[in-house]
């Protein structure tokens, strides 16, 4: 991983303050630090379907964490009987593209939703590689009659359909 965090900021290998400096400007917020961050969890990814234990266990901790997130946030939003009946979760994103973080993700959260809930709960995954996809999803719901994410708390639903 070492090499391909050089190789991707374009540090030569024998270069350690330029390697540290680089990662400082990581931490701190710029305008391309985002896509720095971005290219560096693409890389670990890619190291973790290559067989790489640290870059897997990497990713499964990410993955782990984020799934503890959703589902805080889904015991809040949801009952027995909703999850039961099957919810709709739209993954979008760069981390979604891969295919080992999407297993481990929904794996977990299925395993927290299975413990927490007392049964398993019905998810229907939809992926979707940009924010303009998934809006153009939401607005075919929309134009369908679809509407059950209006029984979201007002902050969690998406803008474009808030009233």
């Amino acid at each position: 991983m070492l090499f391909r965090s050089r190789q991707t900021y374009a540090v030569p290998g024998g270069n350690d303050r330029l390697f540290i400096s680089k990662l400082r400007e990581l931490a701190i917020a710029n305008a391309d630090m985002k896509k720095g961050i971005a290219h560096f969890a693409r890389d670990v990814c890619d190291a973790a379907t290559r067989g790489d234990p640290a870059a897997q266990n990497i990713v499964k901790r990410h993955a782990e964490e984020l799934a503890d997130v959703f589902a805080t946030l889904i015991r809040r939003q949801f009952s027995r009987s909703d999850l039961a009946t099957g919810i709709v979760i739209v993954e979008v994103g760069g981390l979604f593209v891969s295919e080992m973080y999407r297993i481990f993700f929904e794996s977990q959260l299925d395993l927290r939703l299975r413990a927490e809930k007392g049964g398993r709960a019905v998810i229907e995954w939809r992926h979707a590689i940009t924010a303009a996809e998934a809006c153009i999803q939401l607005a075919k719901d929309l134009s369908d009659g679809k509407d059950d994410f209006l029984k979201l708390e007002l902050a969690f639903r998406p803008a474009v359909v808030r009233r």
